[in-house]
């Protein structure tokens, strides 16, 4: 049986818009938001809804087309 090196899962905007409530709930306010496998930037994307540019955003992704699609869904915001 060959072993699955890269996964691809995307985490679903939905669950990342929920996970941003929540910190927001507990009045956690970023500084920073960091995302090693960004994917899509489903996640980022998602903290920038409530906390624009207040934070700084690093986004990490070894496939080169979810590099880029994130690249240009992001070009107008930085």
């Amino acid at each position: 049986m060959k072993k699955k090196e890269f996964g691809d899962f995307q985490t679903p905007s939905v669950l990342t818009q929920e996970i941003v409530k929540l910190l927001q709930e507990y009045r956690i306010q970023p500084d920073i938001i960091i995302e090693p496998t960004c994917g899509l930037g489903n996640f980022l994307q998602s903290a920038y809804e409530y906390w624009q540019d207040r934070p700084k955003y690093f986004g990490f992704e070894l496939k080169q087309e979810y590099f880029q699609y994130s690249t240009q869904k992001f070009a107008s915001k930085i």
